[in-house]
């Protein structure tokens, strides 16, 4: 419930300075969009939205991308939540593809 004002080089570091006013010395900083998920506004999901397991508006994934409906899998930005944001980037497509790909050729 805070976000940064002003930040300046410190020696070694980065001196922020937050809404609250809090002074914080840190080493790195590293900007988050604030971005969500929300599938339930998706009009293409509309008819099956309300079978896929979803968690803060995220499908809930297993280890090959897939969701709680066999054969839908959500690469990309919705596979954050499970798999981390290196997945929201398009350098990722290539790794989310052969999960993908490995998952149908062993199904």
């Amino acid at each position: 419930n805070t976000h940064v004002v002003a930040s300046a080089v410190e020696g070694d570091g980065i001196e922020v300075t937050l809404s609250g006013g809090d002074r914080l010395n840190v080493e790195q900083v590293i900007f988050a969009t604030g971005y969500k998920a929300n599938l339930p506004n998706v009009p293409y999901l509309e008819l099956l939205i309300s079978e896929v397991d979803l968690l803060d508006g995220f499908p809930i994934l297993d280890d090959t991308l897939q969701s709680s409906i066999a054969g839908l899998y959500f690469p990309g930005f919705t596979a954050t939540r499970d798999f981390g944001p290196f997945f929201g980037f398009t350098k990722a497509c290539p790794a989310a593809a052969a999960i993908i790909v490995n998952a149908l050729n062993v199904s």
